[in-house]
């Protein structure tokens, strides 16, 4: 049968109180803020400390993982030149190998490691506490206006394989069933309507995914900034 839709996440930041506190002064995510972190270089060029030494951005690779895919297609609305892909690419400190790795190591590291970085939200909801071990007070989970969702589904591909189709098919029903919906939901993913994850991220504008098209376009200007 048709894909079964079993889950969603949006893409979000994590910042740490403090720096977050000097970017967003409001207490929201803004790009043309981020924007002119990521221009300036320095955290003493926006007022702050100069012992906070460089604006460091977390991304995960894009030429790897699909989170970072996303911040480049959020990053080039409204249509972004040239020279802003190339101070993007040098804000980026340590493209990590997965978006998992990213939040594990923004956590590890701290501050110093990290200023700022760009995750999935239920990632960023199941390691809260985590991060709040770490770090007094923990990360700060903070939603961009508009965001783009992730949305997960169940299907069963036909075609040589072990097992029987209908077990396949009473899995991905099972998926999408209030018992795997839980668990999903204690994970901090959203349902398939939407509902779970944050309170910051319920009535955010969701875009849709750039196209396979627009993708290559976007890594392509990556690489490109990279020349």
């Amino acid at each position: 049968g048709p894909p079964i839709p079993v889950a969603r996440t949006l893409l979000v930041a994590v910042a740490w109180p403090e720096r977050s506190d000097r970017l967003f002064p409001d207490g929201r995510f803004s790009w043309s803020r981020l924007r002119q972190a990521v221009r300036a270089g320095r955290w003493q060029a926006l007022g702050a400390p100069a012992d906070w030494g460089s604006f460091k951005l977390r991304l995960s690779d894009p030429l790897r993982s699909n989170s970072a895919q996303l911040v480049l297609a959020l990053w080039s609305r409204p249509p972004s030149d040239d020279p802003e892909f190339r101070a993007l690419r040098r804000a980026v400190y340590r493209p990590a190998r997965s978006t998992d790795l990213l939040l594990r190591e923004f956590i590890s590291g701290g501050p110093n490691e990290g200023d700022l970085a760009f995750v999935y939200e239920a990632g960023a909801v199941r390691r809260a506490e985590q991060a709040r071990q770490r770090w007094p007070g923990g990360y700060r989970l903070l939603v961009s206006e508009p965001s783009i969702a992730v949305r997960q589904a169940a299907a069963v591909l036909r075609g040589p394989a072990a097992g029987r189709e209908a077990d396949g098919e009473r899995f991905a029903r099972f998926l999408a069933g209030p018992e795997a919906q839980a668990v999903l939901r204690q994970e901090g993913f959203r349902d398939a309507a939407g509902r779970g994850g944050s309170a910051v991220g319920d009535r955010v504008r969701q875009l849709p995914a750039p196209t396979a098209a627009q993708r290559e376009e976007l890594l392509r200007r990556w690489q490109q900034a990279g020349d």
